[in-house]
């Protein structure tokens, strides 16, 4: 059996600054939604959802996720006011002020009051990252990529391989409505390349595979 999986961080905006939110490790996609109203020290979440659609089969591990939030200005955030802060938590230590929802219902953490039916919301129609693979194997020294979804946005697309080294990275001003764009992978050898899109609310990773 598969469910939708979500997890997600709640937090309060330090101001009005667009955000960017990048995957470093993990098999997921990243977005920042504002709440319709802030509620007990929060108007923001950071929504965390699986790649292959959104489930986890049953009995899986999710792996390690790790994942950076950070201004445009590279300045420092107050967290103290953060629903879901932790100060100075012990390794892989609990915290149930991070939500898990399957299928919508809560499976750990703690809401705060009014909160259940705003973390449930989708994405607005349209509105949503979409990235696709032109190309998938890749045979060759160019990935193609077709990005939608975004239109006006700032995008940042970086290819790295499974060690983590930067292969290619490019910044879009503001996307079109169907945004192709094509990153030099010369520099990487055969072998799996994750490629990250990331706008300041949303991020996808997807797997490529460069066959030669």
């Amino acid at each position: 059996m598969r469910n939708s999986v979500q997890a997600s961080c709640i937090r309060r905006s330090d101001g009005n600054e667009q955000l960017q939110v990048e995957v470093d490790e993990g098999a997921v996609s990243a977005r920042l939604v504002k709440l319709p109203q802030a509620v007990n020290g929060a108007d923001t979440y950071l929504e965390l959802t699986f790649n292959q659609g959104g489930q986890l089969a049953a009995g899986a591990s999710t792996g390690r996720i790790r994942y950076r939030i950070s201004k445009p200005d590279g300045g420092r955030f107050d967290q103290t006011n953060d629903y879901s802060y932790q100060e100075q938590p012990q390794e892989s230590s609990q915290n149930t002020h991070l939500v898990v929802l399957v299928s919508n219902q809560v499976v750990w953490g703690k809401l705060f009051a009014g909160a259940s039916a705003r973390l449930a919301t989708a994405p607005e129609p349209g509105n949503e990252l979409s990235v696709q693979v032109l190309g998938n194997p890749l045979e060759g020294d160019q990935l193609r990529v077709e990005i939608r979804g975004v239109q006006s946005q700032p995008v940042r697309l970086s290819v790295r391989d499974l060690s983590g080294r930067l292969v290619s990275e490019r910044q879009i001003e503001a996307a079109g409505m169907e945004e192709r764009q094509g990153l030099d992978v010369s520099r990487s050898d055969a072998g799996i390349l994750l490629l990250q899109v990331s706008t300041p609310t949303q991020s996808r990773v997807v797997k490529v595979l460069k066959v030669r």
